[in-house]
């Protein structure tokens, strides 16, 4: 049987939607990318399984850039002082 070419799927996370990329593999499953989140990258033995890690894939990359995000702007504002002029 002929498998499909790559396949455009969005994918709703608590984040929002995000277009991500199904790309059948050799083992008879799925490489799923996301371009929206460069390097975010994962597997499923079906559609439905490939989905749901891409679902879990986004959601973790999206917490660790706001962490990362966070913890920068800790780093850049420490020691800092506000002064008001009147």
């Amino acid at each position: 049987m002929k498998r499909q070419s790559k396949k455009s799927v969005e994918v709703q996370t608590k984040y929002g939607k995000h277009v991500c990329l199904f790309e059948p593999d050799d083992q008879e499953g799925y490489i799923v990318t996301v371009p929206g989140l460069p390097g975010t990258v994962t597997w499923g033995k079906t559609t439905a399984q490939a989905k749901k890690m891409a679902q879990e894939a986004i959601e973790l990359c999206v917490e660790c850039l706001a962490r990362e995000t966070l913890m920068l702007k800790k780093k850049t504002t420490k020691g800092l002082m506000r002064l008001s002029v009147a």
